[in-house]
């Protein structure tokens, strides 16, 4: 549907460093290099961090996960625990939004978001 054959889900079509799958789970578009979509947010809420994504409303094959990890510099392992869905902002649009509440007890925390079908 993007007018021009954009490779496969793991490809980058337009070489903004997001892949075409993760581009069209947040609203973006793979053709497009400055339009990424809505990507996630982050906001300190004292003892956590509040870690809010985008979720398309209206494509049910894609799953949303968030992954944590405390250090990037060894050998990397993302975990999908360390963090509680508190809600899901229904706007009747394309994207819905998840709000994530993620534990802050480290020194160091690494939050990243994984779309797949």
């Amino acid at each position: 549907g993007w007018s021009t054959n954009i490779g496969a889900a793991t490809n980058d079509f337009d070489f903004d460093g997001l892949e075409n799958l993760y581009e069209y789970g947040v609203d973006g578009n793979p053709t497009n290099a400055l339009d990424q979509g809505t990507l996630p947010a982050m906001t300190n809420a004292g003892s956590v961090i509040l870690y809010i994504h985008p979720q398309r409303s209206d494509d049910t094959n894609l799953v949303y996960t968030v992954e944590t990890t405390t250090n990037l510099t060894v050998v990397i392992s993302w975990t999908n625990d360390g963090y509680t869905v508190t809600g899901t902002n229904v706007t009747g649009g394309t994207l819905d939004f998840v709000t994530n509440e993620v534990d802050s007890v480290e020194n160091e925390k690494f939050i990243r978001l994984r779309i797949g079908q």
